[in-house]
C-alpha cells in the first residue's frame, strides 16, 4: 500500500459497519495538527460571523453546493441536477450561471460556454459540467465573488456554485451540504489529521443537508446519520438521494466531446475499469451492481491527467485480462489523451443524481432565492 493510500484510509477511519483494522497507527502522530487545523477553521468562522471579515453579495443569488470533508460526495452531479431544476422553474438554461473554482490554479475567472475552453485552462469538471448544460455560462477561477458577477453580466439570473461552503466570502442565497452516508465524517478529525475540512457543528451553516449513497447503507445506519446531522439542521431539511446510471456512451473518433450514445454492454460480460475521481470504489461498485464482471480495476488520484504511455499501459492489461471493454467515468474523458484509440470499446455510463422529495428540494431552493416560476 502506497503512503497516500495509507494516509486516505487512515482519515477516512472505518464506514459504517466498515473495519478500522490495518490502518498504520503512526498516522495519530497527526493527530495534534487536526486540532491546530479546527482552531483555525473555528476563529475563520468566527471572523465571518462576527463581521471581522466581509461577507459579500454579488448581483444575482448565488446557491451553494459544499461538503464539510475533502471530497467524494457527488458534488458535481448535484450542480448538474440544481441547475437542470432551476433552468426548469426560470424557462431556460441561460438563465442559470455555472460557478467553480476550476483545478488549473486560475486566479482570474475564465468565463466559457460548451467547446470554447480546453482542459488545461478550465479542469475536467468545468468541462463536464459545460457539457452537460452546453448553454448556460460557466466560470472558473479562484475569485468567485468575480465569477458571480460575471455571470450576472451575461444574463444569469441566478449561479450554481460548486465547493463553496468553505468559501465565506462569497455571499449565498442557499447552501446545500452533501454528506456521504457510507463515510459521512470520516475519522472525525479535520484535516490534516482527518477527512473533515472544518468540525462537524460547521453543519449549523447549512441550509439544507443531502446526504448521498444512501442505497448503500442500512435503514438503521441511515436514521443514526439523520439523528446525528438533525441535532444542527431541521429534520425536514435533510434529503436523501444517490446516482443512478440513466444511460451509456462509447468513446469514438470525432474531435470535440468524443462519445456518442450507445447502448450498454451486454450482460453477461466482462469490463476492465479505471478512474481518477475522488471515490474510484463507487464507480466500479455501480458496474459489479449492474450486473458486469469487472476482472481489472485502476484508479488514479483525482483529476489525475493521463499520458499516453499510462493509456497504453491501461490498454495492455485490459486485452490480457481477458476484458470484453474498457470503462471510465464521464468526468475521466477529459483526461485522456486526446489522440488515444483503444483495443477495446470504451463505454461510459452517464450518471444522474435521483433526489427523494426532490420537488421539495427545489420548492425550498426557490422560496429562499425569491425565485418566480415561470410557466412552461
Amino acid at each position: 500500500m502506497s503512503i497516500h493510500d495509507s494516509y486516505i484510509r487512515y482519515i477516512r477511519g472505518a464506514g459504517p459497519g466498515g473495519d478500522a483494522a490495518g490502518i498504520d497507527p503512526l498516522w495519530n502522530l497527526t493527530i495534534p495538527l487536526g486540532w491546530v487545523g479546527a482552531a483555525y477553521a473555528r476563529f475563520r468562522n468566527l471572523s465571518y460571523d462576527r463581521g471581522w471579515s466581509r461577507v459579500r453579495s454579488p448581483a444575482l443569488p448565488v446557491i451553494g453546493v459544499g461538503n464539510l470533508t475533502l471530497g467524494g460526495t457527488s458534488k458535481t452531479p448535484c450542480v448538474a441536477w440544481i441547475a437542470e431544476e432551476l433552468s426548469d422553474a426560470l424557462g431556460g438554461p441561460e438563465s442559470v450561471g455555472l460557478l467553480t473554482r476550476g483545478y488549473t490554479g486560475s486566479g482570474d475567472p475564465r468565463l466559457f460556454r460548451a467547446g470554447q475552453a480546453t482542459r488545461g485552462e478550465v479542469g475536467d469538471e468545468a468541462l463536464l459540467l459545460s457539457n452537460q448544460h452546453p448553454q448556460s455560462w460557466v466560470a472558473v477561477g479562484r475569485d468567485r465573488l468575480h465569477g458571480a458577477e460575471q455571470l450576472a453580466g451575461c444574463g444569469a439570473q441566478i449561479a450554481v456554485a460548486d465547493d463553496v461552503f468553505q468559501h465565506r466570502r462569497l455571499g449565498r442565497v442557499f447552501d446545500l451540504v452533501l454528506i456521504d452516508a457510507e463515510v459521512p465524517f470520516g475519522n472525525r478529525r479535520v484535516i490534516p489529521a482527518g477527512w473533515l475540512r472544518e468540525p462537524i457543528d460547521g453543519l449549523e451553516r447549512a441550509t439544507a443537508v443531502l446526504l448521498t449513497r444512501t442505497t448503500r447503507v442500512g435503514s438503521e445506519v441511515l436514521d443514526a446519520l439523520k439523528r446525528e446531522v438533525g441535532a444542527f439542521v431541521p429534520r425536514e431539511r435533510i434529503f436523501s438521494g444517490d446516482l443512478a446510471v440513466d444511460g451509456w456512451s462509447r468513446l469514438n473518433s470525432d474531435p470535440g466531446y468524443p462519445t456518442s450514445a450507445a447502448e450498454p454492454p451486454g450482460l453477461p460480460s466482462r469490463g476492465f475499469c479505471f478512474s481518477a475521481i475522488a471515490r474510484p470504489a463507487a464507480f466500479f461498485d455501480t458496474l459489479e451492481a449492474l450486473g458486469y464482471e469487472v476482472v481489472g480495476k485502476r484508479k488514479f488520484r483525482d483529476h489525475h491527467v493521463l499520458t499516453m504511455a499510462e493509456v497504453r499501459a491501461l490498454d495492455h492489461e485490459a486485452v490480457h485480462s481477458g476484458a470484453d471493454w474498457i470503462s471510465c467515468t464521464e468526468k475521466d474523458l477529459f483526461n485522456l489523451p486526446p489522440t488515444w484509440q483503444p483495443q477495446l470499446p470504451l463505454y461510459v455510463p452517464t450518471v444522474r443524481l435521483s433526489v427523494e422529495e426532490g420537488p421539495a428540494l427545489v420548492n425550498l431552493i426557490c422560496s429562499r432565492s425569491a425565485i418566480v416560476r415561470k410557466e412552461r
